[in-house]
């Protein structure tokens, strides 16, 4: 697989549920298959079955990468998943911003610089 285009970051504590319908429907982007969309997921140390639900589907797909906390790091969590170059953060509450996930990738794809995308801006909007 190539080197992803975009890594989408979710910072996460204690959501299995909501985390794995997000990520069931990322995963089925074209721009994920394809491998120009990399998922990156940091767990926040959850007490639920995050972790399960995380390494699953990271033992499925090499473009999603998984890292727990081993203690609560709070607010240092996000910053923690974006450190690729070009990166957006999925709102997991938000069920429409996968209509953006090709959007972003298209005018990522031409970019030469390092850019990041706010997405809660846009959802906001709506």
């Amino acid at each position: 697989m190539s080197k992803p285009i975009v890594s989408l970051c979710i910072p996460t504590k204690n959501e299995s549920q909501r985390l794995k319908n997000t990520i069931t429907s990322i995963i089925a982007e074209k721009c994920f298959m394809n491998g120009e969309l990399e998922l990156v997921i940091s767990d926040n140390c959850s007490d639920d079955d995050t972790e399960a639900v995380c390494r699953e589907y990271a033992e499925k797909y090499e473009n999603i990468v998984y890292n727990r906390n081993e203690t609560d790091i709070k607010d240092r969590n996000f910053p923690k998943v974006m450190i690729r170059e070009k990166v957006f953060e999925a709102y997991k509450d938000k069920p429409y911003f996968n209509e953006y996930i090709e959007f972003y990738v298209a005018v990522l794809k031409k970019q030469t610089y390092n850019m990041m995308v706010e997405l809660q801006k846009k959802l906001d909007d709506k």
